[in-house]
């Protein structure tokens, strides 16, 4: 598989009975293609394949916590943003997301995608970028 000059973002929803949005971006930063929004975890395998990118972002938790604790525990990245002051939830609270998350995480592993997982809010506190209000959306 040739992976092109591509980054994919995916704002994954918890359900697919919700829409989960995309973007992509190429190397200088440019819209790739025009951004849209899809329901399935088929569709988002189809887009995927399709553009093939060199990175995926998921705004979604990818991994359980490791040991005891239950819903209790955090991950490690978790701990390390409550020490910046940024505020997130555990990923056993978000349940069908952090499913979700974790089953797209190994499905894009077994295929060879490189991934991450990001958290805009949280990049936006860390660059000092104020959020413009609500999320915006496509509709």
């Amino acid at each position: 598989m040739v992976k092109k000059s591509v980054f994919l973002g995916l704002d994954l929803a918890g359900s697919p009975k919700r829409p989960t949005g995309w973007a992509a971006i190429d190397k200088n930063r440019k819209m790739f293609t025009n951004p849209g929004e899809f329901f399935s975890d088929k569709q988002i395998k189809i887009k995927v394949e399709g553009l093939s990118p060199q990175w995926i972002g998921i705004d979604a938790p990818l991994s359980f916590p490791q040991g005891k604790g239950g819903c209790y525990s955090s991950r490690f990245c978790d701990r390390q943003l409550r020490e910046l002051g940024i505020s997130c939830l555990p990923p056993a609270l978000l349940g069908s997301l952090t499913f979700r998350g974790v089953r797209l995480a190994q499905e894009l592993r077994k295929k060879n995608y490189s991934f991450i997982e990001v958290y805009p809010r949280a990049t936006q506190k860390i660059l000092g970028i104020k959020p413009k209000g609500k999320k915006p959306t496509l509709r």
